[in-house]
């Protein structure tokens, strides 16, 4: 019998857990929970998502693939106050954003040895 198995989402730090379906992070240490904006959501998902196969992400490229194809004007003031966002939803449920890091200036890199992905049986 096959198994098949649906994308659940992620863990992180092995403390974090991340839901797609939801845009919720849950402190699986302390129950904490608290749900992502949209935009938050987006920028988690493309970091954890693309920084596997391509190193490090530009800012160019999250000006595009978050900002600009969701309607939403760049600056690198907006890309601040998201990446800030984030970081306050993080440490709101004891959490921290310490496994994505800044790139020279022009981008980020997430550690891929902080995450993985979680799956479930479909």
């Amino acid at each position: 019998m096959d198994k098949f198995y649906s994308f659940y989402g992620y863990n992180i730090n092995d403390s974090i857990e991340y839901r797609v379906t939801t845009g919720s992070i849950t402190n699986i240490r302390n129950g904490r929970s608290h749900a992502l904006n949209n935009t938050s959501r987006r920028l988690l998902e493309y970091l954890l998502s693309e920084t596997s196969s391509h190193g490090w992400i530009s800012d160019d490229d999250i000006a595009i693939n978050i900002f600009e194809k969701n309607g939403l004007r760049y600056s690198s003031s907006a890309l601040w106050r998201i990446m800030n966002a984030l970081r306050l939803s993080f440490n709101h449920i004891g959490g921290d954003v310490d496994f994505i890091k800044r790139h020279n200036r022009h981008g980020y890199y997430v550690d891929n040895k902080r995450y993985k992905l979680l799956l479930v049986k479909a």
